[in-house]
């Protein structure tokens, strides 16, 4: 191993100072994916509150995890970390959204059954770049508090059960001069910490089609746009300069819902963005808002053109506003149209030709797209 590398170590009751050579190599596992389903052991990475405040991000970049496993084997086992654990793109891990109890794993995978005694993480001082939150950009200078430190903690893995071994690191700051301390904090790290795991789910996506469905104006309008992935909770809003929300509509930017009621008919396109914790993915998305419409009615008047038996006949009953296409019918109890006669229900049309005379009284009903609804009584009188 490097002499220049720092290690720092998760676990312990007892913080001893480490001199001599470099750790022993005995098992190398590399990194495993996270499915979970065979993995015994989980490394997660904490950060305890103190100075992270300070810093708009700090990044961390761990490059090895030693664990030590005691007994008759006496072994050390070096685990190599994800090198962009929070998926964000940039090597190592940012230490700002893990203030406080959130935690997010840095490897997984399977060691030997046994017992542990010792954790430790390799870093290296040019591998820790600190950007303070109110220094227009300005990085800090986080050192490291020597070069080799320890700390034991004991823990044992199963054949059974997942060991979730949380690292807490915290940063303090030393005095006035403006420079910053890595260290890590003993009595919130070890295994069963009550954390909140906030390990993303695979890379973060928009999962809503860009289509999606139409509106009217004066009609309350309401459709999700969802994502899956990366580190909830996610925050969405629209690309300012890149297309808009149909007016009368909003975006909640907590839940990725558009709500409202459209008051101006068109075709919409814009673009949708969600950020979670480490990254931010857009999407375009496109809304058509048709015109407002009337009341669904029967215009026909309600006295229909005489027949004769025998004699071909043809009526046509209309209707105006609500949506097309409209779908007719005849209501099955009030009344029957005369004998020899149908309605076309999909033109309004009254057809055929009579083959009884007599006063024939019925009800036709119209529905449009929307479900909107009308009825009218008619009368026809056949001649013999």
């Amino acid at each position: 191993m490097k002499t220049s590398f720092v290690f720092m170590t998760v676990l312990a009751l007892l913080a001893m100072s480490v001199v001599g050579c470099a750790l022993p190599r005995a098992l190398v596992t590399g990194p495993v994916p996270t499915t979970g389903e065979e993995a015994n052991f989980r490394f997660l990475i904490s950060d305890e509150n103190n100075a992270i405040a300070d810093f708009a991000r700090l990044d961390v970049i761990i490059s090895e995890i030693g664990v030590h496993q005691s007994g008759e084997s006496a072994t050390w086992h070096t685990l190599n970390p994800n090198p962009d654990p929070d998926g964000d793109g940039t090597p190592g891990l940012n230490l700002r959204p893990l203030e406080g109890a959130k935690a997010l794993a840095i490897w997984e995978g399977t060691l030997p059954a046994g017992d542990y005694t010792k954790v430790f993480i390799y870093v290296e001082d040019e591998d820790i770049t600190g950007v303070l939150l109110d220094g227009d950009g300005e990085t800090a200078d986080v050192k490291l508090p020597s070069n080799k430190l320890q700390i034991s903690k004991p823990f044992t893995i199963s054949d059974d059960s997942v060991v979730e071994f949380v690292y807490d690191i915290t940063v303090v700051k030393a005095g006035k001069n403006g420079k910053y301390i890595l260290k890590p904090q003993i009595a919130q790290s070890g295994a069963d910490q009550d954390i909140d795991d906030v390990t993303p789910d695979g890379d973060l996506e928009i999962i809503t089609p860009s289509l999606l469905p139409d509106g009217v104006v004066g009609e309350e309008y309401e459709a999700e746009v969802e994502a899956d992935g990366g580190i909830e909770p996610y925050t969405w809003s629209i690309v300012s300069d890149d297309g808009d929300l149909p007016d009368g509509l909003e975006l909640n930017t907590e839940t990725g819902e558009i709500y409202g009621t459209p008051t101006t008919e068109g075709e919409y396109e814009f673009t949708v963005q969600v950020e979670d914790e480490s990254e931010s993915v857009t999407e375009e998305f496109s809304i058509s808002i048709a015109a407002a419409v009337g009341e669904l009615e029967i215009t026909t008047p309600s006295l229909l053109p005489d027949g004769v038996v025998g004699e071909e006949y043809e009526a046509e009953v209309e209707a105006d506003g609500g949506i097309e296409s409209y779908t007719w019918s005849i209501v099955s109890d009030d009344g029957d149209l005369p004998d020899g006669l149908e309605l076309n229900t999909e033109t309004g049309e009254i057809y055929g030709t009579p083959t009884t005379a007599g006063d024939y009284e019925f009800t036709v009903q119209v529905e449009d797209d929307s479900a909107q609804t009308d009825t009218q009584e008619f009368s026809i009188h056949i001649d013999a």
